[in-house]
């Protein structure tokens, strides 16, 4: 009698390593893509946050008169419930002794150009956020001292998969 594998018992083992083999190659596969596509969603949830985090917390240290819609400062922001895609403000730099705010004499604007925000102060630009792709500032008539900042972003996967997100949040100007 002859010691080995038959020819038949081969190809079963082959077929059967060319089935794990492929299962295997499935798994890793959707695996890398679910990572590709969460890896590049919380890049953009990190965008949006960065760029909300910015404006929000600068705006909060100016006052409803010191609100504009454009960097010419010459239209106030209205409390109409319109949408505008640019904010201007000017910054407080403290108290003087009588209790007065003093106010900076150089404005900060926050714009969008292409998919970055554009935080502009004293005349110098610099990037807030990337892969932005709207911006809105809104002033309500029964809220006048809130302003809604509204951000939405998107972001292509290495694999082609195109993602959004998007974050909202109302600011109170203090001064």
């Amino acid at each position: 009698m002859k010691k080995g594998f038959t020819f038949i018992e081969i190809m079963v083992v082959a077929a059967i390593s060319s089935v794990v083999a492929a299962g295997v190659f499935l798994v890793t596969s959707s695996t890398r893509s679910t990572w590709n596509s969460s890896d590049a969603l919380i890049q953009l949830q990190q965008e949006l946050r960065k760029a909300m985090t910015a404006i929000s917390d600068e705006l909060r240290e100016t006052s409803v008169s010191k609100l504009y819609i454009d960097s010419s400062l010459s239209q106030p922001f209205p409390n109409n419930g319109v949408s505008y895609n640019s904010i201007t403000f000017f910054l407080n730099q403290g108290v003087d002794v009588s209790g007065n705010i003093i106010w900076s004499t150089n404005f900060v604007s926050y714009t969008l150009s292409g998919s970055q925000v554009i935080r502009t102060y004293a005349g110098s630009s610099k990037v807030t956020a990337n892969n932005i792709n709207s911006l809105s500032f809104v002033r309500n008539p029964s809220i006048p001292n809130v302003v809604v900042i509204n951000i939405g972003a998107q972001k292509t996967t290495p694999l082609g998969q195109t993602l959004n997100a998007a974050l909202d949040t109302e600011v109170a100007v203090r001064n």
